[in-house]
């Protein structure tokens, strides 16, 4: 942009080697200063600027080689100017696509996406014919959608407006060319020109890079994962080859024309195809992605603490969360999944803390994360630590009115529920409730689970008639938000079969099972675990009305089931569990001998899988202990039961009421032994337990004491035999005087027989008469009394129409 041909001339004459002082006037060599008038030929030469040189023909050949020196020192001057102005121009539609991304315009963001395109490829002079993912909308007229787009076919978690952290790349990437607007060129600087052109260059193939980089988050934004993995494919390999031709200094140097360095750009597309392959479910490639991100970012950085490194440590740790809890039976799998989990996640968290603010989202979305993994191994305390800390740095920087505040409200409401802080859990189930019902309505699939989940703690408390309605509401909303047939319908459905089979309701439970098992065998098939459970239910509503062959049937149905998925002759701790319950059912049926059977290959599977200390046997040793001892081989019965005691005491300690329980069982053996100081000792120990665990006023205490009673009165001690009668009959009248009078009326009877014995016979017949007047209250005859084992006819003292005393 030069003002007149002298300003031209006497800019190039110290670079030339030729003075040229004016078109008019030429230096001849050895020739003086004088002008001759000539008519020479000319030739018009066309330099970089659009001015024309007459040049005599005689002078040809040496000005051809300063023009072309002129050339080389004014195109990269040129050559800048015009790629600073495209540059300017592909970047402003790069960030107006940012803008429109942002506000919802996703049709309009993909329009300036690919503006930004053609203009590069016109740039290069290409073709701008569209990609293949380009073509793909054309053809078949996609429009997307500016709504927020969620994925709903996922619990909670699975889905993405709630944040497990996996989103921190969720959203296009803009530039900074403010550097690039500023920047001038002096006349003189080729060498400065140079480098200008070398670096505008290079910022077109990340501004390339980014281009794909912001198509491939519209369509992970709509879920087209297809076309976003082939948009984001094209950016990694793009911004791939600008750093196999650069310095490694350069990678994680930000680069001055777009304000983005190619390291980042690698890593954030990186960490976004490994987004895309945890929601299609690919786990294992996703795991590859992230590492890869990790170990390029500390190579890159030779740091671990930055926050890229944290988020994809983050992303790690959630998907072997998700491998730990959907790993099915491979335990060691599973632990190594859940161990691997706790240390990226615990990783994430310090990288964290260290370099962002200990009140930063991204830690509060650590913590809640954490959290869920220590609910896997039951650590309940701590997870309820790590979702309090989540909650205040969620409600300090969102507000309680936030989706991520009630996501990790429910999941504090589900540790409190587990530790049975029933109020705090309510508590925490109502603040989810208030927030999702406004951003979803009620008809939403979260909300009916949040709503079963209250239900299920009114059952608890026994408020029957608020965890009934609770339980309808929730599937209704179910319902509503899933239609009739859906996975989740069938999951309440179960708790609404539990709810009935807790309240003897066993006609109802039955049906509402059936409804269930329905649902899970035409969605998820016949051999989908959660149909399995379904069937269990059903086979234990058949042995509460005691239809023995039904439940058999039903749980050799779910046996077949279980050697067909894990082998027939797999040693599976599912398959030892049907074998217990099924061997329990022939017990109750009468047909000892196969219970035997089904009792003994369960312990056998439960020693090869487990081993022989694992808390999980001692059910099993329990019963075939029990069938010894009611077949009178006491001997055998005692080693079961013994064994049983010992790794009972030794993973639950001593005080625990299934130690207590054993420890009866074993009484009653040394009853049939009759050593009888053997089983006073027993059962003092079993009532000093279920007193410290239970309470003095529990009806197990009353058994024990009753029991007690009874050993003494064989031993001959009537007093020590009427203090624990006395003892069982006041906890009885307290705790079964509506559930379970007849016991009370039996206790009565064995305190007037002790009385009786010792020829005391007013209390004898106070004891004796209130008996009867019970049995005759529940409209038996009063002569069920036994007196000293005998029968005697009291309804002659206890007429049908005596008032009680």
């Amino acid at each position: 942009s030069r003002n007149s041909k002298e300003d031209y001339v006497q800019s190039t004459q110290p670079l030339s080697a030729f003075a040229l002082k004016s078109p008019s006037k030429r230096i001849s060599p050895g020739a003086d200063n004088t002008s001759k008038k000539r008519s020479p030929r000319s030739v018009i030469i066309r330099n970089n600027s659009g001015m024309n040189n007459y040049i005599t023909s005689s002078y040809r050949s040496s000005y051809k080689l300063q023009a072309d020196s002129l050339q080389k020192i004014r195109r990269p001057e040129q050559e800048c100017m015009r790629l600073k102005m495209q540059l300017i121009s592909i970047a402003s539609y790069i960030n107006q696509g940012c803008d429109a991304f942002h506000s919802r315009q996703y049709n309009l963001a993909m329009r300036l996406f690919q503006d930004a395109h053609n203009s590069l490829k016109n740039h290069r002079n290409e073709v701008s014919s569209p990609s293949a993912s380009e073509r793909f909308d054309l053809v078949h007229g996609r429009q997307f959608d500016n709504d927020d787009f969620t994925t709903s076919n996922s619990y909670i978690y699975q889905r993405i407006e709630f944040d497990e952290g996996m989103c921190t790349y969720s959203s296009p990437m803009d530039v900074d060319i403010s550097e690039v607007k500023t920047e001038t060129i002096a006349a003189d600087d080729i060498h400065h020109a140079s480098r200008m052109k070398i670096r505008l260059e290079k910022a077109m193939n990340e501004m390339e890079a980014l281009i794909w980089y912001n198509k491939g988050h519209l369509y992970r934004h709509h879920q087209l994962w297809d076309e976003a993995m082939q948009c984001l494919n094209n950016s990694l390999e793009l911004v791939s080859c600008r750093l196999a031709k650069s310095r490694k200094d350069d990678e994680s140097r930000s680069d001055r024309a777009t304000g983005r360095s190619p390291a980042s750009i690698r890593i954030a597309t990186m960490q976004t195809i490994g987004q895309i392959q945890y929601r299609l479910g690919n786990y294992e490639e996703a795991i590859i992605s992230y590492k890869n991100s990790v170990n390029y970012a500390k190579r890159v950085h030779r740091s671990l603490n930055l926050p890229s490194i944290a988020s994809a440590l983050n992303s790690l740790g959630v998907i072997y969360y998700h491998l730990a809890s959907t790993g099915g039976e491979n335990s060691e799998s599973n632990e190594s999944h859940l161990t691997n989990a706790k240390k990226t996640s615990l990783q994430a968290l310090k990288i964290r803390i260290e370099v962002l603010e200990e009140d930063h989202l991204d830690v509060a979305t650590s913590y809640n994360n954490i959290g869920r993994l220590y609910i896997m191994d039951d650590g309940f305390s701590e997870a309820i630590e790590c979702y309090e800390k989540a909650l205040q740095i969620r409600e300090d920087k969102l507000g309680k009115d936030s989706l991520d505040y009630a996501a990790t409200a429910f999941n504090a409401g589900q540790s409190y529920h587990h530790i049975h802080d029933l109020d705090k859990a309510l508590f925490r189930y109502q603040e989810f409730l208030d927030v999702a019902i406004r951003h979803y309505t009620k008809n939403h699939r979260d909300v009916a689970v949040v709503l079963s989940g209250k239900a299920e703690i009114y059952q608890e408390r026994g408020e029957f008639d608020k965890a009934l309605k609770l339980y309808e509401e929730s599937l209704e909303s179910a319902k509503n938000a899933l239609g009739e047939e859906h996975e989740e319908i069938a999951m309440i459905l179960n708790r609404l079969g539990h709810f009935h089979y807790v309240t003897g309701n066993y006609n109802a439970a039955h049906e509402v099972y059936s409804s269930g098992l329905k649902i899970e065998s035409q969605v998820l098939g016949a051999k989908n675990p959660n149909r399995l459970v379904s069937l269990c239910n059903l086979g234990e509503i058949h042995r509460q009305r005691k239809e023995w062959d039904a439940a058999i049937k039903i749980f050799k149905e779910v046996l077949d089931i279980q050697r067909n998925q894990f082998g027939l002759d797999a040693q599976n701790a599912e398959i030892a569990i049907t074998l217990h319950v099924l061997g329990l059912t022939y017990e109750k049926k009468g047909s000892t001998e196969n219970a035997l059977k089904h009792l003994q290959d369960a312990l056998w599977m439960r020693r090869v899988v487990l081993g022989d200390d694992h808390l999980d046997l001692t059910p099993t040793l329990t019963s075939i202990g029990i069938i010894f001892s009611r077949g009178n081989k006491l001997n055998l019965a005692i080693d079961l039961l013994g064994e049983s005691l010992r790794i009972r005491k030794a993973n639950l300690g001593e005080n625990n009421r299934d130690v207590a329980f054993t420890l009866y069982n074993i009484a009653l053996v040394h009853q049939k032994q009759g050593l009888l100081l053997e089983t006073v000792f027993c059962l003092l120990k079993v009532l000093s337990i279920e007193i410290s665990v239970l309470g003095p006023e529990h009806k197990d205490v009353a058994i024990t004491m009753f029991k007690l009673g009874e050993t003494f009165e064989r031993y001959n001690d009537p007093e020590n035999a009427l203090k624990y009668f006395k003892q069982a009959l006041e906890v009885e009248q307290k705790v079964l005087q509506e559930e379970d009078p007849l016991t009370i009326a039996r206790t009565l009877s064995a305190i007037g027989n002790i009385y009786l014995s010792q020829g005391n016979v007013v209390p004898m017949m106070e004891a004796f008469i209130e008996a009867g007047r019970i049995y005759q209250a529940s409209d038996m005859n009063p002569s069920n009394v036994s007196v000293n084992r005998n029968m005697y006819a009291f309804h002659i003292s206890c007429p049908l129409g005596a008032p009680a005393a």
